[in-house]
């Protein structure tokens, strides 16, 4: 298979992983078996970034690094590879890092790493994942209290990427955009009764 359409699908699913914040996903997280006791303060840091790191910590790691502004107000993203905002970020073996802040704090974050000799199936994958990251994984996932991690790997070019994801973040969204939806409606209710209130016959 051509080594760029894996890598575009990769990206497609990172970006499906990143971008898809409002979802029904109630905290703590439904899926916990208890198996992960891990929380997002106590979640475990790759590449530099782990869940819940605040911009400022960020700055002070990677002073120059980019952090850009999204269509909502309330979320950010950076996005690093060896070309882009690589900035003593750990990039070995790494084809690109991407991260979705909301109110300030790292929500969700994706490794997505080049091709690799030493990882020829996706077994070998979950492996390395759960050493390094000393978290035991079932299928190349991981259920922890308010957090998860999700893996996926192309075998036909051994590309890989893992995805941290804090539970709670959409649950926050959902309540606040509904809250300011129903702020919307009792303005509208209560304009309506003013100008009914200020009609004299």
């Amino acid at each position: 298979m051509n080594r760029k359409i894996c890598n575009y699908n990769l990206i497609i699913l990172i970006l499906v992983f990143l971008f898809t914040s409002c979802s029904n996903t109630k905290a703590p997280n439904p899926y916990y078996s208890g198996s992960c006791d891990l929380t997002v303060k106590t979640s475990p840091e790759l590449r530099g970034f782990r869940l819940g790191m605040s911009v400022d910590e960020i700055i002070a790691k990677y002073p120059q690094i980019q952090i850009k502004p999204t269509k909502q107000s309330c979320c950010k993203t950076i996005y690093v590879n060896q070309q882009e905002n690589n900035v003593g970020i750990d990039l070995d073996g790494v084809e690109s890092i991407l991260i979705s802040l909301t109110d300030d704090h790292i929500s969700k974050f994706a490794v997505v790493y080049l091709k690799s000799p030493h990882l020829t199936e996706k077994e070998d994958f979950y492996r390395q994942m759960e050493k390094s990251l000393g978290i035991r994984m079932l299928l190349g996932k991981a259920e922890c209290f308010d957090f998860r991690i999700e893996t996926a790997f192309d075998k036909d070019d051994s590309s890989s990427l893992i995805v941290f994801e804090d539970l709670y973040v959409p649950e926050v969204l959902y309540n606040r955009e509904r809250d300011e939806m129903r702020k919307i409606e009792r303005q509208k209710q209560s304009e309506q009764e003013n100008r009914a209130n200020s009609f004299k016959p």
